[in-house]
């Protein structure tokens, strides 16, 4: 048997569908890495690439939350807000954005 929030994660995992922002993460030394943005998603539409490292969720720092708090952290609702600071792997420099989430 399964408590209701275990049958609902299991149902998103199953179902290939949920509200996010389309990213694809490991855990980097302390940090969450960007693996790679899923095309089209609120996150490739907002030039997140694949090497950069998330800092901050939320104003929450992201330095030692784990993969499944992270992603907790980035899912919910469509058309809500998540705040993101991020290092760019490309030029090296830290930038916040705000990407709104869309269903995946």
């Amino acid at each position: 048997d399964f408590k209701p929030k275990e049958l609902k994660k299991l149902q998103q995992d199953t179902a290939g569908e949920f509200s996010g922002i389309g990213i694809e993460i490991s855990q980097d030394n302390g940090f969450i890495r960007i693996v790679s943005p899923i095309d089209e998603s609120p996150a490739h539409k907002a030039g997140l690439q694949a090497g950069d490292i998330i800092t901050k969720l939320n104003d929450k720092s992201a330095r030692g939350i784990s993969i499944n708090e992270a992603i907790n952290i980035m899912r919910g609702t469509a058309g809500t807000t998540l705040e993101m600071e991020v290092i760019s792997q490309a030029s090296n420099t830290s930038k916040t954005i705000a990407i709104v989430r869309a269903i995946i």
